[in-house]
């Protein structure tokens, strides 16, 4: 399972990607998506008219990361957040924020909660965030 029809679980809300942390194969995780997203997937899967099983992208790794670049630059992200890699990292401090730890262990696809806490080191803008929460 990779990025085919078959890896949204639409009934579920999910999507079921694998790790290529290390480079191992056969190791997937399931993370939630939101109910916009679930909605956009579901159209574009039936608009394109994918067959099950059928592979969502007809793009390279090396073309995705292009995009991702050029939509940074679009919004004036530059320096080294600016790649997937930052995207994956922005997206991990915010959810610390927001939802248990164990939850975004699971979706980063962490072994271990210390690798995750990593995460919870925030400081700046965050921090003042998580600050006005408790007053």
């Amino acid at each position: 399972m990779g990025s085919t029809t078959d890896s949204i679980d639409i009934p579920n809300g999910t999507v079921v990607i694998e790790s290529l942390k290390k480079r191992k194969r056969g190791i997937y995780r399931e993370i939630p998506l939101p109910e916009f997203l679930l909605k956009d997937l579901e159209d574009y899967i039936r608009e394109m008219r994918f067959q099950v099983g059928a592979s969502l992208w007809r793009f390279s790794l090396r073309t995705a990361s292009r995009q991702i670049k050029s939509a940074m630059e679009e919004a004036k992200i530059s320096g080294i957040r600016s790649c997937a890699k930052g995207l994956r990292h922005g997206f991990a401090v915010h959810a610390v924020t927001k939802a248990p730890l164990t939850l975004v262990k699971k979706w980063l696809g962490h072994s271990s909660l210390k690798t995750t806490e990593i995460y919870l080191n925030i400081a700046g803008a965050e921090e003042r965030e998580i600050a006005q929460k408790i007053w």
